[in-house]
């Protein structure tokens, strides 16, 4: 299930809350103009999926012509897409791909389609209290942050993977070299320690650090909550095809006596994503957290399409 909607970018400012010293009253230069271009965006919230387009109008051809090019992305796949009524979403001059099926939303009702909150999000990175002086200068700043908005947004979420009726993996948010702002990491933090701390069903935490450059503060950090707590935490040195055979065991034997304290609930391990290295290793760690011991050899396929 995919949503769809459209939203207007142009050169004319616009203006928004910000954070200053107290008693200082900060100018914000503003711009006038009515030129401006629409971005036509379709997102399935499960798969993260997203697709983009820049387009001078919204109307037929325009909405022809994003429907064409999402057809040839999702390949042979059969999707369904959620929008609103505008006059050119259910023209008869559309040309539906035979792949492709509408639902049109009822009128008035934008907290049906989640994609409405993606306009607010990127019109805060990119317009807000911000002076663009060509169109084509704006294009470009909106369309470099879109390519990156699949990988910033998901950084960001909690996503479970279901191994079976009563068992899940979870993926946390990056936090290390998430390239945000320091107070959305401050709010990714809170989220992680309370996460880590008070999910009772949590039976291990993988924790992923580079073999280059291991236990940084935030690795530090993540420990010490997963440790306050009791849980059981698997270090995985990733990367250590990058090194030779004598300065990876090196890495492996320093993190290990760093943590040597913590023995009793930290085990650490080398770990290769390219070479296959320690996936064995990893997949017994986990069968002895789960209380079904075939459930990582036996894992059911996910279709992308569901």
């Amino acid at each position: 299930m995919w949503f769809f909607d459209e939203s207007r970018f142009g050169t004319h400012s616009k203006i928004g809350h910000g954070w200053f010293r107290t008693g200082i009253r900060t100018p914000v230069k503003i711009k006038l103009g009515y030129k401006n271009f629409y971005l036509y965006s379709a997102a399935n919230p499960k798969t993260g999926e997203e697709f983009t387009l820049l387009l001078p109008n919204v109307n037929i051809n325009c909405m022809n012509i994003f429907l064409n090019e999402f057809a040839k992305t999702i390949g042979q796949r059969r999707v369904l897409i959620i929008m609103d009524g505008a006059g050119w979403h259910k023209s008869d001059k559309l040309k539906y791909p035979k792949n492709i099926r509408i639902i049109i939303q009822p009128p008035y009702s934008p907290e049906l389609n989640p994609i409405e909150k993606l306009w607010q999000y990127i019109k805060d990175h990119t317009i807000k209290n911000r002076v663009y002086k060509t169109l084509p200068e704006l294009e470009n700043k909106v369309c470099k942050f879109v390519r990156t908005l699949n990988s910033e947004i998901r950084t960001q979420l909690i996503n479970f993977f279901a191994l079976s009726d009563s068992q899940r993996l979870v993926d946390l948010p990056g936090y290390g070299f998430a390239k945000v702002p320091l107070a959305v990491k401050k709010k990714w933090n809170q989220q992680l320690e309370r996460y880590l701390q008070h999910r009772e069903s949590l039976r291990g935490l993988v924790m992923l650090m580079d073999i280059r450059h291991p236990l940084t503060d935030a690795d530090k950090q993540m420990l010490g909550w997963a440790i306050s707590a009791s849980m059981p935490v698997h270090i995985l040195l990733t990367k250590a095809d990058k090194l030779k055979r004598g300065p990876a065991q090196r890495t492996l034997l320093s993190v290990r006596e760093a943590l040597a304290e913590h023995a009793e609930l930290v085990s650490v391990q080398l770990f290769s994503s390219l070479k296959r290295k320690g996936v064995e290793e990893l997949g017994t760690k986990i069968n002895r957290w789960l209380t079904d011991d075939s459930v990582i050899d036996d894992l059911p396929e996910i279709n992308p399409e569901d």
